[in-house]
């Protein structure tokens, strides 16, 4: 699916970081922090991004240019003048598909995409937004949307005080059929919340997917402290019990080579089972947009700078004694296709081991049974 990002904002309460850049564009944790959320959207292969641009956009244009780098296709769309976000996206419809996700470009919500795609494909609704409920106020934003018990917005408004019936926060993603421009006025500056939420509201057109995972954004002094403090927190390291239960499942004899499907930054979990195993350790291929250079330069290690979707259907079959899915499959596009082409590369005997949250181990284990029958070498594990 297209992914939209709205990247015009003027950023006028960062002061003086944004009389000379725009806000995408504000440091954050060494890079603009519109590069951590495109990094975001090429690890979940969603590489068709169309930035609309406005205040200083030729600075976003020059430095990301057509995304090549970062493994993207970027356009760009710039506003001769301030169109507010409904203005915005009306004059940019020659350019969208008939459906596409929309970000914006002050906020980031890490999660998978795809879930927030599916929720508008699998509704009857024109838009979905992603909703998350902040009862300790961690966000400092008020809540601002009443769902229903269907998951249908009943109610959006940001300029409610607390303790008005609206028990979730707009969480800065959403996706939409293109008709709702169809909404927004024909001419001008427009704000596209509160020209089409309204009437989608009313009609029963605006569903929501609720999130346990906090968004960031750079829309504060203090905010913008949140996000650094969240991208320069130091990496995870696997606990000894998720080590040890990785271990427990490999072959227990002979050489290992294991392949790490969205290994992250510093590839935590092939070094925990280098650690473990030493010498057995023939071969580790990690698979990551992103790859430390400490984490390159190990001897045992070879790395593939690529999304795991790209990266599958190019790898030998039967090559790996064990493939390690660690928190990724629920971020994936087509998880069937990914699972069919973990089966081929891995050699027999060889162990497939899925880690996935709660709310997504049933469709996993129903994806297994259908790939795989009932075939012992595919142990998943819900945490």
């Amino acid at each position: 699916m297209q992914t939209v990002i709205l990247a015009g904002g003027l950023g006028t309460r960062l002061g003086s970081l944004t009389r000379k850049i725009p806000k995408p564009m504000v440091p954050v944790a060494g890079v603009p922090y519109l590069e951590h959320q495109l990094c975001l959207l090429a690890r979940q292969s969603l590489r068709d991004v169309l930035l609309l641009t406005g205040y200083l956009g030729d600075q976003i244009e020059s430095y990301f240019g057509t995304g090549a780098r970062l493994g993207l296709r970027l356009r760009y769309v710039r506003e001769a003048q301030p169109q507010g976000t409904g203005g915005a996206l009306r004059d940019a419809r020659p350019q969208l598909d008939e459906s596409f996700l929309l970000l914006y470009g002050d906020s980031l919500l890490p999660i998978g995409y795809a879930a927030a795609t599916r929720r508008l494909k699998d509704s009857a609704a024109l838009g979905a937004i992603v909703v998350y409920r902040d009862p300790s106020g961690e966000t400092a934003v008020r809540p601002n949307v009443a769902l229903d018990r269907s998951g249908l917005v009943t109610r959006y408004d940001k300029t409610a005080p607390s303790g008005s019936g609206l028990e979730y926060v707009e969480a800065g993603v959403s996706c939409f059929r293109r008709e709702v421009l169809d909404l927004l006025p024909a001419a001008g500056p427009a704000s596209f919340e509160q020209c089409v939420f309204p009437r989608l509201i009313e009609r029963r057109q605006l569903a929501a997917l609720s999130t346990a995972q906090r968004f960031y954004d750079i829309g504060t002094p203090e905010r913008l402290r949140a996000i650094e403090d969240y991208l320069r927190a130091p990496a995870e390291t696997p606990s000894e019990k998720e080590t040890a239960e990785i271990l427990r499942r490999l072959p227990k004899t002979g050489d290992l080579r294991v392949l790490d499907l969205g290994c992250g930054y510093h590839a935590t979990y092939l070094k925990a089972v280098h650690q473990a195993v030493g010498d057995r350790l023939t071969e580790a291929v990690g698979v990551d947009f992103q790859i430390s250079d400490e984490s390159r330069r190990h001897p045992r290690f070879n790395f593939l700078a690529s999304s795991v979707e790209d990266a599958l259907p190019k790898l030998p079959p039967n090559t790996f004694d064990a493939v390690l899915f660690i928190s990724v499959l629920e971020h994936l596009w087509n998880p069937g296709e990914c699972l069919n082409h973990c089966h081929r590369v891995l050699r027999p005997g060889g162990r497939l081991l899925v880690n996935v949250p709660t709310w997504y181990a049933k469709p996993v284990l129903e994806l297994s049974a259908f790939r795989f029958g009932t075939s012992p070498a595919c142990e998943m594990d819900d945490h």
